[in-house]
């Protein structure tokens, strides 16, 4: 029995909501494939608003990339790195990457989206610094619609602010266009500069205006990189799980999402396994008992090692 049309319209607004529009487009010709083949009715209405969408998005993804504006997404997430002109994206991602980027002490030294890798627990995550944000970016600002859909793309945020009297401000208001152009990405809130004399004050001030935490960092003075590293791997919600060799060093690790199962790890080695799977042994934090055999749809945990018995 298929799901009733609104319902089905429902989940998928509620799923597309906050991707980009080739994201949109893709997921929306999938459920076009997958319902009743009806031209009228419910569903008839349902596949006209599925076209609709589709449309749009397509015209929306044709005038982004002829501003050659979105960084094409690489590695195993994309985070963006988003705030106010002169706030140190550009620092940050050039000490965390080591991309080459033009740093100045002027506004608007990026005028387009930078990436930059960083490997980061064996995880490849594409870093993206969105040119500066002014307020009022929600209603086109300083090309701020570009600069949000850049945002929107991403699988994650790092929220900056310089650690300033000038810079909270800017904070603030850039933060309300965030929020208010329905940006609803997992984030991190950094503020920058942390080597600024009035630095700590300006930080009590963030934690008290903002209810995520707030992570201060001073590129210059090489301060809270390490526990910015810690807090983007926990953001990007990636685990690392081992092929079980019986002797000699560890196998490079499988990178999936927390809550893959077998069956994710199976598949990520290589498609068909996951249809193969005979036994399964693991060894590591999800199982109490070291090599005890778990089911195809054990979930796992990051460090976990795992051995994979296939039919032929």
């Amino acid at each position: 029995m298929p799901m009733p049309a609104d319902v089905v319209r429902r989940k998928l607004e509620k799923k597309i909501r906050s991707m980009s529009a080739e994201e949109k487009a893709a997921v929306l010709r999938e459920a076009l494939q997958e319902l009743p083949g009806y031209t009228s009715g419910p569903y008839g209405r349902l596949r006209n608003w599925i076209k609709d969408e589709i449309s749009g998005a397509e015209k929306q993804s044709r005038v982004m990339s002829r501003d050659s504006f979105m960084v094409r997404k690489q590695g195993d997430r994309t985070v963006a790195l988003a705030g106010p002109p002169n706030c140190g994206k550009s620092s940050l991602l050039r000490e965390l990457t080591g991309r080459e980027v033009r740093v100045g002490d002027y506004p608007f030294t990026t005028v387009r989206p930078v990436a930059g890798m960083l490997l980061l627990h064996g995880a490849s995550v594409q870093l993206v610094e969105v040119p500066g944000l002014l307020p009022g970016a929600g209603q086109g600002e300083g090309s701020g619609r570009a600069h949000l859909a850049a945002v929107r793309a991403a699988d994650a945020a790092i929220y900056m602010g310089e650690l300033s009297h000038h810079g909270l401000q800017q904070f603030r208001g850039i933060h309300e266009d965030l929020e208010g152009a329905g940006v609803a990405l997992p984030r991190l809130l950094v503020g920058t500069k942390a080597d600024l004399p009035d630095a700590q004050l300006i930080l009590e001030h963030y934690r008290c205006q903002f209810s995520d935490e707030v992570i201060p960092v001073s590129v210059v003075a090489e301060e809270g990189l390490d526990r910015l590293r810690e807090a983007l791997w926990d953001l990007v919600q990636l685990i690392r799980v081992y092929p079980r060799v019986s002797r000699g060093e560890r196998e490079k690790p499988i990178i999936l999402a927390r809550g893959a199962t077998v069956q994710d790890f199976a598949a990520e080695i290589h498609g068909d396994l996951r249809h193969r799977i005979r036994e399964v042994r693991v060894w590591g934090p999800s199982e109490k008992f070291p090599g005890g055999p778990v089911s195809s749809d054990h979930v796992l945990c990051d460090g976990d090692e795992v051995h994979l018995q296939i039919r032929k």
